[in-house]
Protein backbone atom coordinates (compact mmCIF):
# COMPACT_ATOMS: atom_id res chain seq x y z
CA UNK A 1 0.00 0.00 0.00
CA UNK A 2 2.95 2.35 1.29
CA UNK A 3 4.47 1.23 -2.09
CA UNK A 4 1.73 2.14 -4.32
CA UNK A 5 1.13 5.68 -2.68
CA UNK A 6 5.04 6.69 -3.66
CA UNK A 7 4.41 5.27 -6.85
CA UNK A 8 1.25 7.35 -7.59
CA UNK A 9 2.89 10.62 -6.01
CA UNK A 10 6.21 10.00 -8.24
CA UNK A 11 4.13 9.57 -10.97
CA UNK A 12 2.05 12.61 -10.48
CA UNK A 13 5.32 15.05 -9.74
CA UNK A 14 6.37 13.58 -12.51
CA UNK A 15 3.40 14.75 -15.21
CA UNK A 16 3.17 17.99 -12.98
CA UNK A 17 6.69 18.44 -13.87
CA UNK A 18 6.19 17.59 -17.25
CA UNK A 19 3.17 19.54 -17.72
CA UNK A 20 5.29 22.74 -16.58
CA UNK A 21 7.93 22.73 -18.19
CA UNK A 22 6.81 21.88 -21.70
CA UNK A 23 4.58 25.23 -21.84
CA UNK A 24 5.99 28.07 -23.83
CA UNK A 25 6.46 31.16 -22.80
CA UNK A 26 5.88 33.15 -25.66
CA UNK A 27 7.37 37.08 -24.69
CA UNK A 28 6.47 40.17 -26.26
CA UNK A 29 8.86 41.11 -29.05
CA UNK A 30 10.71 44.40 -27.96
CA UNK A 31 11.07 45.56 -31.77
CA UNK A 32 7.97 45.55 -33.60
CA UNK A 33 9.01 43.94 -36.50
CA UNK A 34 5.53 45.54 -38.83
CA UNK A 35 4.60 49.29 -39.33
CA UNK A 36 1.48 50.45 -38.70
CA UNK A 37 0.77 49.53 -42.45
CA UNK A 38 1.36 46.35 -42.25
CA UNK A 39 4.89 46.13 -44.32
CA UNK A 40 7.28 43.19 -43.33
CA UNK A 41 9.89 46.10 -42.67
CA UNK A 42 11.05 47.12 -39.09
CA UNK A 43 8.96 50.39 -38.29
CA UNK A 44 10.90 53.01 -38.63
CA UNK A 45 13.50 51.67 -41.46
CA UNK A 46 13.83 52.87 -45.02
CA UNK A 47 14.16 49.87 -46.62
CA UNK A 48 11.39 48.85 -48.83
CA UNK A 49 8.92 46.30 -48.11
CA UNK A 50 9.79 42.85 -48.83
CA UNK A 51 8.73 41.38 -52.42
CA UNK A 52 7.04 37.80 -52.07
CA UNK A 53 10.04 36.23 -53.88
CA UNK A 54 12.17 37.85 -50.68
CA UNK A 55 9.67 36.80 -48.07
CA UNK A 56 10.21 33.22 -49.43
CA UNK A 57 13.80 33.02 -50.16
CA UNK A 58 14.49 34.51 -46.40
CA UNK A 59 13.27 30.94 -45.25
CA UNK A 60 15.52 29.06 -47.50
CA UNK A 61 18.97 28.19 -45.16
CA UNK A 62 22.08 28.06 -47.08
CA UNK A 63 24.80 25.28 -46.25
CA UNK A 64 27.96 25.94 -45.60
CA UNK A 65 29.30 25.67 -48.81
CA UNK A 66 26.78 28.07 -50.19
CA UNK A 67 28.42 30.43 -48.10
CA UNK A 68 31.65 30.26 -49.60
CA UNK A 69 30.54 31.94 -52.97
CA UNK A 70 29.24 35.64 -51.61
CA UNK A 71 31.94 35.75 -49.08
CA UNK A 72 34.59 35.02 -51.85
CA UNK A 73 32.54 38.05 -53.89
CA UNK A 74 32.60 40.24 -51.29
CA UNK A 75 36.69 39.85 -50.99
CA UNK A 76 36.50 40.44 -54.56
CA UNK A 77 34.85 43.32 -54.57
CA UNK A 78 37.64 44.65 -52.04
CA UNK A 79 40.19 44.04 -53.55
CA UNK A 80 41.36 40.82 -51.42
CA UNK A 81 42.21 36.87 -51.73
CA UNK A 82 39.08 34.61 -52.41
CA UNK A 83 40.26 32.60 -49.27
CA UNK A 84 41.20 36.31 -47.02
CA UNK A 85 40.41 36.20 -43.66
CA UNK A 86 38.96 39.46 -43.37
CA UNK A 87 35.44 38.57 -43.74
CA UNK A 88 35.39 36.00 -40.99
CA UNK A 89 32.94 37.67 -39.14
CA UNK A 90 30.15 37.49 -42.37
CA UNK A 91 31.42 34.26 -43.01
CA UNK A 92 30.08 33.43 -38.99
CA UNK A 93 27.06 35.59 -39.79
CA UNK A 94 26.31 33.49 -43.10
CA UNK A 95 26.82 29.88 -41.24
CA UNK A 96 24.86 31.44 -38.35
CA UNK A 97 21.52 33.04 -40.49
CA UNK A 98 22.52 33.01 -44.21
CA UNK A 99 19.73 32.61 -46.55
CA UNK A 100 18.91 32.41 -50.47
CA UNK A 101 17.42 36.25 -50.55
CA UNK A 102 20.89 37.69 -49.02
CA UNK A 103 23.51 35.62 -51.03
CA UNK A 104 21.48 36.55 -54.25
CA UNK A 105 21.34 40.45 -53.41
CA UNK A 106 25.52 39.83 -52.44
CA UNK A 107 25.65 38.63 -55.72
CA UNK A 108 24.58 41.20 -56.89
CA UNK A 109 26.87 43.49 -55.45
CA UNK A 110 29.02 45.63 -57.16
CA UNK A 111 29.94 47.93 -53.76
CA UNK A 112 30.55 47.65 -50.18
CA UNK A 113 27.53 50.01 -49.53
CA UNK A 114 25.33 47.38 -51.80
CA UNK A 115 26.80 44.41 -49.40
CA UNK A 116 25.97 46.41 -45.92
CA UNK A 117 22.38 46.94 -47.13
CA UNK A 118 22.22 43.52 -48.29
CA UNK A 119 23.28 41.93 -45.07
CA UNK A 120 21.26 44.88 -42.91
CA UNK A 121 17.93 44.16 -44.88
CA UNK A 122 18.79 40.03 -45.07
CA UNK A 123 20.49 38.59 -42.10
CA UNK A 124 20.53 41.00 -39.48
CA UNK A 125 17.11 42.63 -39.53
CA UNK A 126 15.05 40.02 -41.72
CA UNK A 127 11.36 39.16 -40.41
CA UNK A 128 11.28 35.48 -39.08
Amino acid sequence: MVMRKQTMRASLLVLALGTACSRKVEEPDPVPRTSASGSATLAGSSDPPLTPKERKEISYRLHNEACEAPVKHINAINGRKETDPAVIDTLSLCLARGNVAWSRCVMASKTNADISACSSRFLLDSPR
